[in-house]
């Protein structure tokens, strides 16, 4: 059997393949910028500032007890109206440890319950798994529209071939004779 007849569209077929690829990717690394700075950003979570030195003194001794490299600690720095802060979480991106907490745990730091709960998110920054769970929840956003894809193709074809149809059968009444 020759297979050079296929060759052509096959070419084509993996160059689809190739491009959707690389456009999942850009997506993903869009998308895993994006959101960390999106939460920031709505939740009003700005760098604590050197008023709380023993707070960020106290972080950085607990990072390197752990042997993670300092993170940055973000509070909100106006009071939302239903919108706060309940327990710290980290919004991390790529290159970025961020550690988010409330205004009530910043002025605490030698409390034994300040030290359980950064430790806590010291350990998932260490173990990475927040980077691997907000990786695998922008894979899910990216991918999930991309079934859609071959639908759309077929519909637009669909109705294409309709007009195209529709544009002969007009030309053929033009052309007849009455």
């Amino acid at each position: 059997m020759d297979l050079a007849c296929q060759a052509p569209s096959e070419r084509r077929r993996a160059g689809i393949a190739i491009g959707t690829a690389l456009l999942v990717l850009a997506l993903a690394a869009v998308v895993t910028v994006a959101v960390p700075l999106s939460k920031i950003r709505r939740q009003g979570l700005t760098p604590v500032d050197q008023r709380f030195a023993e707070t960020l003194r106290r972080v950085a001794d607990l990072a390197s007890s752990e042997g993670v490299r300092p993170a940055t600690v973000l509070v909100g720095k106006r009071v939302l109206v239903g919108k706060r802060v309940p327990s710290p979480f980290c919004p991390v991106r790529p290159g970025a440890y961020r550690i988010a907490i409330s205004r009530k745990l910043l002025v605490t730091p030698g409390s034994p319950t300040f030290t359980a709960l950064i430790r806590h998110e010291l350990a998932h920054l260490a173990h990475r798994d927040v980077t691997l769970s907000r990786l695998g929840r922008t894979l899910g956003w990216v991918l999930f529209p991309l079934p859609a894809l071959p639908m759309i193709t077929a519909a637009r074809r669909l109705l294409l071939s309709a007009q195209l149809r529709k544009v002969q059968l007009e030309q053929m009444l033009d052309n007849m004779e009455w």
